[in-house]
């Protein structure tokens, strides 16, 4: 199973201080199908609903994934089934966030809430692409990660919102061009996977250079 994970946050101050998750966007692949979920603060009243709608959405799909690993352990079938998300910048921003709030509304305790994320598999495109650019940060962002996708032939939206105008946009009500924000990043993290399962790196360790194969989607 997998599920790409953005958020936005209304934030007045420093990261994390007082900082309110106002949107969580998600695009689950599971079982041949695909659902896209965007939960809001506006609709549902408060941050505290908006962060127990995520949980119980995770909470479900971890338990139908250990619901069909009984077979596995009773060697019914052979692979065991994991849950992999996916994010840009999720270790350093989204993934604490949802945990520090997890543990502010009662969700779960600490221990239990990093042993819930501790099991998943987790890649996080941006520290992925430090590779790529000298072990920089620099110049690590959105636009410049949706660039990177349509350069090798793959279509994604543009993000026309940065996330320093998620603030006004907020305190406006101007709520539709935060969706559209939300929405333009799971699509590029949808992409993203495929881009990335394109790429054959098993050179690395079986010590072929020449089985470096990188496919775009135009070949």
């Amino acid at each position: 199973m997998q599920i790409f994970l953005t958020l936005e946050t209304y934030r007045t101050g420093i990261a994390f201080h007082n900082e309110k998750v106002i949107t969580i966007g998600v695009k689950a692949s599971y079982e041949d199908k695909e659902d896209t979920l965007i939960w809001n603060e506006w609709d549902l009243g408060n941050e505290m609903e908006l962060i127990t709608k995520f949980y119980n959405f995770l909470n479900d799909r971890l338990n139908e994934i250990d619901s069909k690993n009984l077979k596995f352990f009773s060697k019914e079938k052979d692979v065991l089934e994991r849950v992999f998300v996916y994010g840009f910048n999720i270790t350093r921003f989204d993934i604490p966030l949802l945990i520090q709030k997890g543990v502010e509304y009662n969700i779960n305790d600490l221990p239990d809430m990093n042993l819930m994320w501790g099991n998943l598999i987790v890649t996080d495109y941006l520290q992925l692409l430090l590779t790529l650019n000298r072990m920089k940060y620099h110049g690590l962002n959105w636009n410049n990660f949706a660039r990177l996708l349509v350069k090798a032939g793959y279509k994604v939206p543009k993000i026309e919102i940065s996330g320093r105008e998620i603030k006004e946009l907020y305190e406006n009500g101007d709520y539709s061009k935060i969706i559209d924000r939300v929405n333009a990043k799971l699509e590029v993290l949808y992409q993203a996977s495929k881009f990335l399962r394109s790429l054959d790196l098993r050179w690395i360790y079986s010590g072929n250079s020449r089985n470096f194969r990188g496919r775009s989607k135009r070949s």
